[in-house]
């Protein structure tokens, strides 16, 4: 078919620098089981206010697996690495969209991490932004942040205390004293092997809890849960931890914080690149969690078949402007793709509610390098 260079123009004169060109390339591969054309839309809507280098790290989907309805909320994992930092910090709001105070905050906070000898450098390594696309209007960004430091012993507990304390500066009244009292008991009462994994606050709701994610062997999940004194159910809790205890002995703890802790309890099992793709565990875990009625079958069967790839392709134009002008560049010698890989599963525990299970699928973007011929890369024909 004969392009149209004026159409061809027109769009590359549109190219679309926002997260939403890397949501919009791979489309195709997500089946309509797991994301309406309706949830679609508006992922695309939320991306479209994330600077495309938020993507580069890489960008997820999560998917509620026991409603019937398809619909994900997204995520995207934020560093230094691409620029994350800078991007957000200068990022501009497209259109007629419409702000509340999260984003201005997420700004604030970017612009202090971008700066080299900052407080925020020295102690976040990575930052997750969370949408809640099914909610109400403007979608607030939660934010999830990764210490740099990583301690290994109870004798370093100031060092796992000082990404808490940078960031209740850096938000102010969004973590109340309260909370942050709360929060210090819960990292002071870690065991010895436990590890402050993330820090989160969940802007997108009125009021915002602040959300702990604790790395912690499983034979310690119970013991801490029953000396802090929370009061989650436990033998729910318990049931989880056998249920996934097949797959790995250890796991994230998740604890909401509102003045005290929470009863809800969230449980991730994460899996390596090794057992996503292929996957054979996936298969397994998906299926424990069907017999227990928390995922559905059509789910189920679109989540079996997701992990793969999408390469390039020929149409161009559905592709990051960024990624693709590199890969023309290159005379086709690098090819650009995405890799889908189901991340990890979690389990929501509350007291006098069902169960709700979750699936996180990746998608992270790689290069690579092909071995044409000279006169292919230059378009000659071969005789």
């Amino acid at each position: 078919m004969k392009l149209d260079r004026v159409n061809v123009l027109e769009d590359w004169l549109r190219e679309d620098h926002s997260a939403a060109a890397y949501y919009r390339a791979i489309q195709p591969a997500i089946p309509d089981s797991l994301v309406s054309e309706s949830n679609y839309a508006r992922i695309l809507e939320v991306a479209s206010q994330v600077p495309g280098a938020c993507a580069l790290d890489g960008f997820y989907f999560e998917f509620v697996l026991g409603e019937a309805e398809p619909r994900a909320d997204i995520s995207f994992l934020v560093t230094s690495a691409h620029d994350g930092p800078g991007a957000l910090a200068a990022r501009q709001p497209v259109g007629t969209w419409r702000q509340d105070n999260s984003w201005f905050t997420l700004q604030r906070l970017a612009s202090r991490w971008n700066q080299p000898d900052g407080p925020l450098k020295q102690e976040i390594e990575s930052i997750w932004l969370e949408f809640d696309i099914h909610g109400a209007q403007p979608y607030a960004p939660s934010l999830f942040f990764t210490p740099a430091l990583q301690p290994q012993s109870r004798a370093r507990l100031i060092q796992r205390s000082r990404p808490l304390f940078a960031l209740s500066r850096e938000l102010g009244e969004a973590i109340s004293k309260e909370s942050l009292a709360a929060a210090l008991t819960c990292l002071e009462q870690l065991p010895k092997q436990g590890k402050l994994a993330q820090i989160g606050c969940m802007l997108s709701r009125k009021p915002a809890p602040l959300r702990l994610c604790l790395h912690l062997q499983r034979e310690a999940v119970l013991e801490y849960l029953e000396d802090l004194g929370v009061p989650a159910d436990l033998p729910r809790v318990a049931g989880i931890l056998d249920l996934f205890g097949s797959y790995d002995d250890e796991f994230f703890l998740h604890l909401d914080v509102l003045g005290e802790v929470q009863p809800k309890i969230g449980l991730d099992l994460n899996l390596t690149p090794a057992q996503s793709f292929p996957e054979v565990q996936v298969g397994k875990i998906l299926e424990e969690l069907c017999r227990l009625n928390l995922c559905t079958s059509a789910k189920r069967e679109a989540l079996e078949n997701l992990s793969s790839h999408t390469p390039m392709g020929a149409n161009l134009m559905n592709w990051p402007p960024g990624l693709r002008r590199r890969c023309l560049q290159s005379q086709f010698g690098e090819l650009s793709y995405f890799i889908r890989t189901i991340s990890h599963f979690k389990v929501v525990i509350e007291p006098g509610r069902q169960l709700v299970a979750k699936a996180y699928m990746a998608v992270n973007h790689y290069w690579k390098k092909t071995t044409l011929p000279e006169r292919t890369r230059n378009h000659e024909p071969s005789t």
